[in-house]
């Protein structure tokens, strides 16, 4: 069971990563002017970041109630997942949301719901 919920843990890591991504691409598609697309590009995965690391984190700075935390968690992946559909990759945007709800619930399943 040790496993089950370190690889779930691990492919937590790799949907912030890929939302964090989202975010990116996002951003680069905003504007046609070069310098726009830079600043949204790395601006807009830097304000998830900082909103994930807030709000979040297993070391986040803002601890709440669980449900504001878990609210804000499934925003970040919804906004995340509506990204990558307006930048024109629907079915990447669909794959994130469905994986971040099947690894939510394997780790609900594996005792460990990210509440640290």
């Amino acid at each position: 069971m040790e496993a089950f919920r370190l690889g779930n843990l691990a492919l937590r890591f790799l949907l912030e990563l890929a939302a964090l991504t989202a975010f990116g691409v996002w951003g680069w598609q905003t504007s046609e002017r070069t310098m726009v697309k830079v600043v949204f590009a790395i601006g807009t995965p830097v304000l998830g970041a900082m909103i994930w690391g807030l709000f979040v984190a297993p070391r986040r700075r803002i601890r709440g109630r669980p449900v504001v935390r878990w609210t804000i968690e499934a925003v970040f992946f919804v906004l995340a997942a509506a990204a990558l559909w307006t930048s024109g990759y629907p079915l990447l945007g669909a794959v994130l949301l469905t994986i971040y709800g099947l690894n939510r619930l394997m780790l609900r399943l594996a005792g460990r719901s990210t509440d640290a």
